[in-house]
């Protein structure tokens, strides 16, 4: 048996401390996958979600854990919403603790720019476009027709969002608009409106592992998170030193606390399937 704990906001990037690395926690399941002795994997979850794209990855490769015949339960910690439950939908078993903050069922969409930014550092950006889509970009603000782009991109992933609920969890699709809309749920009501499966903690998780694989005893593997140290900082300022970038620039670079909440803002199309009342607990 194997058990991978994924903690923190889900993001897109190796670079980001404290989150879920989608392409490590795939990278993690992807070996699983390839040792035939692990018959099942419960993944402890304690995340109030982030990048769509990311959560959409790491929910393709647990299907297909399961395609190779591994047993797959969610044991949820404290918070496990929106791209948490993203991530954990499809589980063979889903458990959580009755205080577990869970559903979160949302999608919104964060486009940063930096026009004004930039300017106070003398960098502007100008050109010629064909369309008004291939005039975004992160240097100008943007215009109304984006906008209007941006949201039907977002309604679209929450209708998907919501489809995939529906399928996963066997809840017909009118039933799971009432209980989606961005609502948190306690692991408790969860239970009630199905969720989850079961109220438990991450022992009872491991117990229903050994019922489903159908052990009477199991050595527990941990997969451990890669120990990546995010040095590009450090190195970032001494490569500037050695240039001799302005000091606007280094002092920009050095805003560190400011700009750490937008460290997570990467996915590829802006949206994120993230529990904002979670978040602010979680931090």
């Amino acid at each position: 048996m194997a058990v991978v704990v994924a903690e923190g906001e889900i993001v897109d990037n190796d670079n980001i401390p404290n989150t879920i690395n989608a392409k490590d926690l795939i990278s993690r399941l992807e070996t699983i996958k390839t040792i035939p002795s692990i018959k099942s994997v419960v993944i402890r979850v304690n995340s109030p979600g982030g990048s769509a794209f990311a959560s959409a990855n790491i929910r393709d490769e647990i299907l297909q854990l399961k395609a190779a015949g591994k047993k797959v339960i969610i044991s949820m910690s404290s918070y496990a919403a929106s791209g948490g439950y993203w991530i954990s939908m499809s589980a063979d078993k889903i458990i959580a603790n009755a205080n577990t903050l869970t559903g979160s069922i949302g999608i919104f969409a964060i486009y940063p720019t930096f026009k004004n930014s930039l300017k106070e550092i003398g960098i502007d950006s100008d050109g010629y476009y064909t369309t008004p889509i291939s005039k975004m970009s992160q240097t100008q603000n943007l215009s109304p027709k984006m906008s209007e782009f941006i949201q039907i991109n977002v309604d679209h992933g929450y209708k998907k969002f919501i489809q995939l609920v529906s399928k996963s969890r066997k809840i017909p699709l009118n039933q799971v608009q009432k209980i989606a809309q961005g609502r948190v749920w306690t692991g408790e009501d969860a239970l009630k409106v199905g969720l989850v499966d079961q109220l438990g903690d991450f022992d009872e998780a491991i117990q229903e592992a050994k019922a489903l694989s159908k052990l009477k005893t199991a050595k527990i593997l941990w997969m451990q998170k890669s120990d990546n140290t995010n040095i590009s900082n450090s190195l970032g300022m001494f490569v500037m030193d050695s240039i001799g970038v302005s000091t606007k620039i280094k002092n920009l670079v050095n805003t560190n606390l400011i700009l750490q909440p937008l460290l997570s803002l990467q996915d590829p199309k802006g949206q994120y399937a993230l529990c904002i009342q979670c978040d602010g607990l979680y931090q």
